[in-house]
């Protein structure tokens, strides 16, 4: 076995480590070939047995791999083995992340801070080939705002997105003395164009935790800073841009739930033509105010809408929904009757919002969180007429939220264990379905509940504790709290340790945050 100065092993361990910063938002083959070369410079420092010793003689140390030694203690009781031992599998890095970093000679502190730097810079590279995407430069007409995260899933992506966002306001703050204009311009301009894209993206998930991590950094500073005015001007602004959101907000919650007067017994009978509207008076989804279910007539639709679209009225929009639905209801945003008046009465761009999928005149623009919360006060209406979520990504969350939790109610202690998860959802909708087709039938996307249904009360509290002691050891360092903090929200509505790139990004940053910090700095 070739033997390795220190420095040696020291530049190896920095390049395994910034294959796996820049493959979390680009390559999942990068995070693999990084791990395994910081697996091999492991392997070539030797001194297993006390490196091994230190490792599990310390107790953060031990608390970080209990998280993956929660899952392999709920192999004891799992009645689906093959499929726990893929889960084990998948969960690897909870263990082999602090286990590489902790024992492992490591690049100097300003080298740590060039892996933070990459980092930011990769998940720049993703939001450029994000960006030609959104602007239809490659790949045909963009359907949904989530492939524009190209190379992972988006709300993964917006996590990353998030959390580079706080690392370069972290950088611009501790450096400010020490960087030229050209450096804080290129940060600030960078911290920017991040916003941007998350905006264009519309995680949700990845909204809620930047705007968590915001309110903890606001506080930070106020809770720091002596400067009255300073502190006077960022509660001021603070304060602003939650009363602009509240109002936007309550803008689109008004529009959509405000209705247009009207009386069944005036009600227009029959079109210019002499057909006779229906106006189903039970249904009550609007569009804009306007009912959408009057003043319909179908003969008329079905005969007129081929002379103003090459889609067949009876097949579907570019977003696979029916496309006499999605006319329907854009006609009715518009106020205009749903006859062959109101079809010419569209122009040539409705017709092509229509054939997109848009559902409403006001949100056919790209930029679509308006759209977003507008489909979402829809959904909600919808569920709560007909008990329908299969409309609804939310709302599907939600369902899935109420089976795990019946699910954890009748395996309180102990879970069903790791491999089970997937078969008692399966089991709890042959009991009641609650309304979701096959397809929508999922688990819940909230990762404290999916632990709890896998290891119980008693594996749901050890993982808190997990996370809470290393949080309190290091409440000090922001970069840290903050990653938890992102983290934690978004365990509120992901299963993050479901996918590898996920436990990745967690054990990784977890233990490189904690080592950035624990280990005194060293010479390359």
């Amino acid at each position: 076995m070739p033997k390795l100065n220190d420095n040696q092993h020291r530049n190896i361990a920095f390049w395994g480590m910034a294959m796996i910063v820049m493959g979390l938002p680009l390559s999942v083959f990068l995070v693999s070939v990084g791990t395994f070369v910081l697996v091999g410079n492991w392997l070539l420092e030797a001194n297993y047995v006390k490196r091994l010793k230190q490792f599990f003689s310390d107790p953060l140390s031990l608390i970080l791999v209990s998280i993956f030694l929660l899952f392999c203690i709920g192999i004891i009781w799992t009645e689906n083995i093959s499929h726990g031992l893929k889960e084990l599998r998948v969960k690897l890095p909870l263990i082999l992340m602090p286990l590489l970093l902790f024992t492992s000679k490591l690049p100097s502190k300003k080298r740590q801070q060039d892996l933070l730097l990459l980092f930011v810079v990769a998940c720049m590279v993703g939001t450029v080939f994000g960006t030609a995407r959104y602007f239809e430069v490659w790949g045909g007409e963009l359907q949904n705002s989530r492939h524009i995260s190209v190379f992972i899933s988006h709300i993964r992506f917006g996590l990353m997105l998030a959390f580079s966002f706080f690392i370069l306001a972290y950088f611009l703050f501790a450096k400010w003395k020490e960087w030229s204009i050209v450096e804080r311009l290129v940060t600030v301009l960078s911290m920017i164009w991040i916003l941007w894209f998350l905006i264009i993206l519309e995680a949700f998930t990845a909204y809620f935790a930047f705007g968590a991590v915001l309110i903890f950094t606001v506080i930070n500073l106020l809770l720091k800073q002596r400067n009255r005015i300073l502190k006077t001007t960022i509660s001021i602004g603070v304060l602003f841009l939650l009363i602009v959101g509240g109002f936007y907000i309550k803008s689109i919650k008004d529009n959509h739930f405000h209705e247009v007067p009207f009386d069944y017994k005036t009600l227009t009978v029959k079109t210019v033509n002499g057909n006779y509207y229906t106006h189903q008076r039970d249904i009550r989804y609007r569009e804009n105010g306007h009912r959408v279910w009057n003043f319909v007539c179908w003969d008329e639709l079905k005969k007129e809408w081929p002379t103003r679209s090459a889609i067949d009225f009876e097949a579907n929009d570019h977003q696979g929904q029916p496309i006499r639905f999605t006319a329907i209801r854009f006609m009715t945003s518009k106020g205009l009757m749903k006859d062959s008046v109101g079809i010419h009465q569209l122009s040539e761009q409705d017709i092509q919002h229509i054939e997109q999928g848009f559902t409403n005149h006001l949100y056919t623009d790209k930029l679509g969180v308006a759209r977003r919360t507008d489909q979402f006060f829809w959904a909600i209406e919808e569920y709560s007429w007909q008990q329908n979520a299969n409309n609804s990504s939310a709302l599907q969350r939600w369902v899935y939220l109420q089976v795990g939790w019946s699910i954890l109610k009748e395996n309180w202690l102990l879970g069903v264990g790791t491999g089970d998860v997937f078969d008692a959802y399966k089991q709890a909708y042959t009991v009641d379905d609650r309304g979701m087709e096959q397809q929508f039938q999922g688990i819940s996307h909230n990762q404290f509940l999916t632990i709890g249904i896998t290891v119980g009360i008693i594996g749901l509290v050890w993982f808190l504790f997990a996370l809470a002691y290393p949080l309190f050891v290091y409440r000090r360092d922001y970069l840290y709290v903050a990653f938890i903090l992102l983290m934690g929200v978004s365990f509120l509505s992901d299963n993050t340790f479901d996918r590898q790139s996920g436990v990745t990004l967690f054990a990784f940053f977890n233990a490189f945050l904690i080592v950035r910090r624990e280990f005194a700095e060293v010479r390359d």
